[in-house]
């Protein structure tokens, strides 16, 4: 079955959300199951519909399966933050899967243009700092427009351009983009660059 040769004896199987929805959508066209030794799905992305979870749990032969959706950007280590999807899915009043909580060594706040702290519930956009934050890009202009010092704190931080919020149990949720930025199949895509182009 094409499950099998997909998947032949995994452990854990981490792949871009599309490929993933695509495989789960395959599985259950065609009635296959995911086999027993995947134990641990990472679902990588910024936003993960809420029925996703559980459409990989009703195909899986292994009843200690693990969920684990992930995010972050790659100027801090790729992945930042984590949430175990429970047996039951996202918590009641989430939109999509919790973008979670910062991994250890790693730090993600919401903050407002003053770079203050947003309360819970108030948009803001979301910094990532810590161990896994670059020094930059070779681009300098670029990097001072993303990558700073806190002026209060000292940490050194890049700006995401996530809008996202704190939700009042800790997690963060990611709520969209503060410019035109979109993602295609991963791959980060400028809309304006779009335009510039077709207007040449």
């Amino acid at each position: 079955n094409a499950i099998r040769a997909t998947v032949p004896d995994a452990l854990g199987l981490c792949t871009s959300l599309n490929v993933l929805e695509l495989l789960v959508a395959h599985a259950e066209h065609a009635r296959e199951r995911l086999p027993a030794s995947l134990r641990l799905v990472w679902l990588s992305g910024d936003w993960v519909p809420l029925s996703l979870p559980a459409r990989i749990r009703a195909l899986s032969e292994c009843a200690e399966l693990r969920v684990v959706s992930m995010g972050g950007a790659t100027e801090a280590a790729i992945w930042s933050n984590l949430y175990e999807v429970g047996e039951s899915g996202a918590p009641e009043g989430w939109s999509s899967i919790p973008y979670g909580r910062p991994l250890r060594n790693q730090t993600m706040y919401i903050l407002d243009e003053n770079l203050d702290h947003c309360e819970p519930w108030v948009t803001g956009v979301i910094f990532i700092g810590g161990h896994g934050t670059a020094l930059g890009y070779k681009d300098l202009e670029r990097t001072k427009k993303q990558f700073f010092s806190h002026p209060v704190t000292g940490e050194w931080l890049f700006r995401t351009g996530d809008l996202g919020r704190l939700r009042p149990d800790g997690h963060l949720e990611i709520l969209g983009r503060e410019d035109t930025q979109v993602k295609v199949n991963g791959f980060r895509v400028e809309l304006g660059e779009i335009d510039r182009i077709i207007e040449e």
